[in-house]
């Protein structure tokens, strides 16, 4: 089984947030699975 896994990251224009976005396909599958994971900066 192959897995391609595909990142976004992106910092905020305030530079307190990093979104990551991120893609996963399973082949021979052909499946395929996404999520957004949201890290934000402490005081």
């Amino acid at each position: 089984m192959l897995v391609y896994i595909t990142e976004v990251w992106e910092l905020s224009n305030d530079a307190r947030t990093i979104t990551v976005q991120t893609k996963v396909n399973l082949e021979p599958l052909a499946e395929e699975r996404s999520w957004t994971t949201v890290f934000e900066k402490d005081n």
